[in-house]
């Protein structure tokens, strides 16, 4: 299923804003959609190329649909405490969805574990400070415009 189809994203957790831009104008909202991984840096630039979009042998790329666009909307903060309780969130949700999608396929596979394994390492990752640089990249936070 392509980016921006509802349906792929059904019973998945998404943010207010993602909702809203998926309902409104799908178009956009898949627009922002670049599977698993950043381009954002030259590192990340270099591993998207290596990065899948499984897990396992599970796509898990509605998860990272939805991820994509709630690091693009709102583009506008208050503060950076709204901005990071927004990341935080985003993040939060990442993990969330990736668990949704590996137990969809079932808690006796046998590579279940492994895929547990590694959404958690993709949900430490984007916490750290890489992910922080993705997200704050074209942010207006207190009326700065941020990198």
């Amino acid at each position: 299923m392509k980016p921006g189809n509802p349906e792929k994203y059904r019973g998945l957790e998404m943010s207010d804003a993602a909702a809203n831009l998926l309902k409104s104008d799908p178009k956009t909202f898949a627009s922002y959609c670049n599977g698993v991984g950043s381009r954002v840096g030259f590192l990340n630039k270099l591993a998207y190329h290596f990065i899948p979009n499984t897990i396992g042998l599970v796509n898990v790329t509605p998860a990272s649909d939805i991820h994509d666009v709630e690091y693009t909307v709102p583009a506008d903060f208050e503060s950076l405490a709204l901005a990071k309780k927004a990341f935080d969130e985003a993040n939060t949700r990442l993990y969330n969805n990736l668990v949704i999608i590996i137990e969809r396929h079932g808690r006796d596979s046998f590579f279940y574990e492994l895929r547990m394994w590694v959404a958690k390492k993709y949900y430490e990752i984007v916490s750290s400070s890489r992910g922080e640089t993705s997200f704050y990249k074209g942010k207006k936070i207190a009326g700065k415009n941020h990198g």
